[in-house]
């Protein structure tokens, strides 16, 4: 009897410090979740949202692209906007260039390419035109020498002095008068042995140019 009474009690109280274990797991877990919703609570309010609004700047244009805008505004009719180089390679460039120009001029919705290619000797210039010539668009179309015929939906003109090379190609009239006063007066080009031109949509034509007047040229 006695041995049964004493394991009563000792259930009795392994039974009380079970509840008690459980009541203080139960309060700390309880105390701890509450205490990490205060954290991130407190976080919010240490690092608040900011009122102030990010202003986006434009670039400002470089004294480089101020004095080429200059340059080229030289010729009436264009008001330009901006002026970037062109570094994708072309025939031209193959054929050992001692000097070259190659620039998109930006005015309004249109632009216009404005490539210059200087050549150590007249055979270097020939290649260089010919290959021009034999390859103009992509996919390639040919020029045929005198051939009147639509080459590009561009507007371009191929100006050809004794060594030097120059293309201008715009989805605008070109005005190739003002160019070749543009060229005259700024550069010292005097005459072109050859110019073939088109209008967009139009057909080739050849001319060859002594100080700014055009010519028609024939075979």
């Amino acid at each position: 009897m006695k041995k049964r009474k004493t394991r009563k009690r000792r259930v009795k109280s392994l039974g009380i410090y079970s509840h008690i274990l459980i009541g203080f797991v139960l309060s700390f877990f309880v105390t701890s979740c509450s205490e990490e919703g205060e954290k991130v609570k407190d976080f919010g309010e240490v690092v608040p949202r900011s009122t102030k609004t990010t202003k986006i700047f434009t670039p400002t244009k470089s004294k480089v692209d101020s004095v080429k805008i200059k340059f080229y505004e030289k010729i009436n009719h264009l008001s330009i906007d901006s002026v970037v180089g062109i570094s994708k390679s072309q025939l031209p460039d193959r054929f050992n260039p001692v000097k070259k120009l190659k620039e998109t001029l930006y005015f309004g919705k249109d632009s216009l390419q404005f490539c210059e290619w200087k050549y150590k000797d007249t055979n270097n210039l020939k290649q260089a035109l010919y290959n021009l010539m034999d390859c103009f668009e992509s996919p390639c179309k040919p020029i045929k020498m005198f051939e009147s015929a639509n080459i590009s939906k561009s507007f371009f003109s191929i100006l050809c002095s004794e060594k030097s090379l120059i293309l201008l190609k715009s989805s605008s009239d070109i005005k190739l008068k003002e160019w070749l006063n543009f060229l005259d007066k700024e550069k010292g080009y005097k005459s072109f042995q050859l110019i073939i031109s088109q209008l967009k949509n139009g057909k080739t034509k050849w001319f060859y140019s002594k100080n700014t007047k055009l010519t028609p040229k024939t075979k």
